[in-house]
């Protein structure tokens, strides 16, 4: 483990802490830290991942999303 890391707990260890603004700031600026080092690597892969998975969710969303209301409304309508 990188010197730098030592000490701190990852998200998941920290008990049932509620996700604060100050925490969600305090771990944003921990990103360009764990980006230089090798346990950041996998950080910074899993966020591109997510990223990817949300855009492809929300154009998926916006592509289909009238359709499949249309639909719902058809199906609504047929069975009172």
């Amino acid at each position: 483990m990188a010197p730098e890391l030592r000490g701190r707990q990852p998200l998941e260890r920290c008990g049932n802490s509620q996700m604060t603004p100050s925490l969600v700031l305090r771990r944003l600026k921990d990103i360009p830290r764990l980006a230089r080092s090798e346990e950041g690597q996998a950080l910074v892969e899993y966020a591109l991942l997510v990223s990817l998975v949300a855009f492809a969710a929300l154009f998926a969303v916006q592509a289909f999303g009238f359709g499949v209301s249309g639909l719902y409304s058809k199906i609504v309508a047929q069975y009172p």
